[in-house]
């Protein structure tokens, strides 16, 4: 059988970091509930999130529309994302969350140091969206 090779295995993630310098973020969360009126984009970097003490969360989606100021709500999907995953947003990714019902939770962040100043874009939706569970 052949070697493991983690530089060239296909089920890596495959990450961009190279617009910036990459930190790695432990984010103390308060409840945020379910409902958002805002999603934002990185047009620079993929972002890594995930729950650290294995809570359970949401986060809601929408393709990157290159040109467009804002996704079509119509386009936006939530997901429920078990405790003990991590999950990567590719570059342009619009996105809302991360969300849950927990008093507090604690998450991995893995962007550029400068992503929430430098790359960060948000559109205000026409009306808030609920996730339902």
């Amino acid at each position: 059988s052949k070697a493991y090779d983690p530089a060239t295995a296909e089920t890596h993630v495959k990450l961009v970091m190279t617009n910036g310098v990459p930190v790695l973020r432990i984010m103390h969360q308060k409840l945020r509930g379910l409902v958002f009126t805002r999603v934002a984009r990185h047009l620079r970097v993929s972002q890594c999130l995930g729950s650290l003490q294995g809570k359970e969360w949401f986060m809601a989606f929408a393709a990157p529309t290159p040109g467009r100021p804002a996704p079509d709500p119509a386009d936006i999907t939530a997901f429920r994302i078990p405790g003990d995953r991590i999950i990567k947003l590719h570059v342009g990714t619009w996105h809302a969350g991360p969300h849950f019902t927990h008093d507090e939770c604690l998450f991995l962040n893995l962007e550029n140091e400068d992503t929430n100043t430098k790359d960060f874009e948000d559109a205000v939706l026409p009306q808030p969206c609920m996730i339902e569970i």
